[in-house]
């Protein structure tokens, strides 16, 4: 059943066919803040990952900010190839972590200890990854995001507050979103990343360090 609901406009509980048929009928460029982000939680309460997160960043301003604030020093050329660094990222989903340790693995110059200890990392890595993408998935599909309320400022600029639920816990979210080309988008699509909210525009990214976990 879906849970991505709106408190003042609608609230939605709907099977996954029919919220499957609303997906396909709405906008590419969403109207208003609502259906934006109506459209992007469904899709990442059903994905293996949090690319869907990826349609909700404003890149332009992004890039336009990370260059200022980095004196033009910044390792894209443009919005568009940042954005597609971000979904490469996101869909790689953690693996892009252990290919160093998988590399050193296949180097045929190791001695017989050196492999025997890097083999033990790399299967320590590779299972503590596939843990937490399993722990991000429940989370992703058990996580409610309630729309409590919307305030316009001007037709282009909107304050949205949020009620986040896993299980029992609760907590309250707030959010800018403005609008970039009739596209509602926001700065800070990371809170909704069960993998924690700094890092990226999008969030953290499973980490599969033994010291890492999940917030």
């Amino acid at each position: 059943m879906n849970s991505i609901k709106s408190g003042r406009l609608r609230r939605l509980s709907l099977p996954l066919a029919c919220l499957s048929f609303i997906l396909a009928a709405t906008p590419v460029n969403a109207e208003t803040p609502e259906s934006a982000l109506y459209s992007v939680l469904s899709k990442l309460k059903v994905s293996p990952d949090v690319s869907p997160l990826v349609e909700l960043v404003d890149w332009e301003g992004t890039y336009s900010k990370m260059k200022e604030d980095s004196n033009g020093s910044i390792a894209y050329s443009s919005p568009e190839e940042m954005k597609a660094f971000y979904l490469k990222r996101a869909k790689d989903n953690g693996e892009q972590n252990i290919e160093l340790s998988r590399l050193f693995l296949s180097n045929k110059e190791l001695s017989s200890q050196q492999k025997k200890e890097s083999k033990e990392t790399t299967a320590l890595l590779e299972k503590n990854l596939k843990d937490i993408q399993a722990k991000s998935r429940e989370m992703l599909a058990k996580t409610d995001f309630i729309i409590e309320d919307v305030t316009l400022d001007g037709g282009n600029k909107a304050q949205v507050k949020l009620k986040k639920r896993f299980g029992d816990k609760e907590s309250s979210l707030s959010l800018t979103m403005h609008k970039v080309n009739q596209k509602w988008v926001t700065e800070k699509a990371g809170i909704f990343n069960p993998n924690g909210s700094q890092g990226s525009p999008i969030g953290a990214f499973p980490d599969p360090e033994p010291s890492s976990t999940m917030r």
